[in-house]
C-alpha cells in the first residue's frame, strides 16, 4: 500500500472488485510505500515519510513507525498547499486532510490506510477491502506489490496548475488528479484510462 497511490495504480483498482493489502511483507526501502510525486512549480517534486530508526534494518511494513521527531507532517503540507492552492478542488478538500495529516498515527502502514480510504472516499469509489494474514511470494491475482515509484506510466493529460510551466507531468499521486479535476473528472478520467492497453513508462 503506498503513500498516496498514483493514478494509474487509482484506475487500476477500480475495474476491480475487491482489494486485498499486503500487510505481511517487510518495509521496501525507496518505494512507493513512504514516498510519492506531486507536480510543483518547479516541476517534479518527491515528498517523503521518514521512517524512525533508519532504513538499514528489515521491519514489518505493518511496524514500520514514522520519525514524527522530524517536521515532515508541516514540510509535506506546505508542499501541497504551494503546489495545488490555486487548484480548483484542494480549497475544498484542505479542512478534512489537514486534518488526517495533523494526527497522523505512528505507524506508516496506518496512516497510509487512512489517505487510502479517504481519497476512495472522496471519488465515491466502494470496494471490498482486505488485508492479508500471510505473505505469499506468489499469488494468482493482479500483484501491485512490487510496484515502487521510480517508473511513471505516460498516460493521456488533463488540466494541471503549472502544466504552462512544466508540461503535463504524468501519472502523480491521485491527489494531483483529485486536486485538478474534482470528484466527477477524477471518476470520468480514470474511467477513460483503465481500460488502455499497456501504456509506455517514463523514468522518473
Amino acid at each position: 500500500m503506498p503513500y498516496w497511490l498514483s493514478v494509474s495504480h487509482l484506475a487500476k483498482i477500480t475495474i476491480h472488485e475487491r482489494l486485498l493489502l499486503e500487510k505481511c511483507e517487510h518495509f521496501v526501502k525507496s518505494s512507493n510505500r513512504n514516498r510519492c510525486f506531486i507536480a510543483s512549480a518547479n516541476g517534479l517534486q518527491l515528498l517523503t515519510i521518514p521512517i524512525a530508526g533508519g532504513r538499514s534494518h528489515k521491519q514489518a511494513y505493518a511496524e514500520t513507525r514514522i520519525d514524527h521527531r522530524l517536521p515532515w507532517k508541516r514540510q509535506h503540507w506546505y508542499a501541497m498547499e504551494s503546489a495545488y492552492g490555486k487548484s480548483a478542488f484542494f480549497e475544498f478538500y484542505a479542512p478534512e486532510l489537514k486534518h488526517i495529516y495533523d494526527e497522523a498515527p505512528d505507524t506508516l502502514w496506518m496512516f497510509n490506510e487512512q489517505l487510502l480510504g479517504w481519497l476512495l472516499s472522496k471519488i465515491q469509489f466502494q470496494i471490498p477491502i482486505e488485508s492479508t494474514i500471510e505473505y505469499e511470494k506468489e499469488v494468482p491475482y493482479t500483484d501491485w506489490r512490487s510496484a515502487r515509484g521510480p517508473q511513471k506510466l505516460m498516460l493521456p493529460p488533463y488540466y494541471q496548475v503549472f502544466a504552462d510551466k512544466n508540461g503535463f507531468l504524468s501519472d502523480l499521486s491521485a491527489m494531483d488528479l483529485l486536486f485538478n479535476q474534482g470528484p466527477k473528472g477524477t471518476k470520468q478520467y480514470l474511467a477513460s484510462i483503465s481500460s488502455l492497453p499497456v501504456m509506455r513508462h517514463k523514468a522518473v
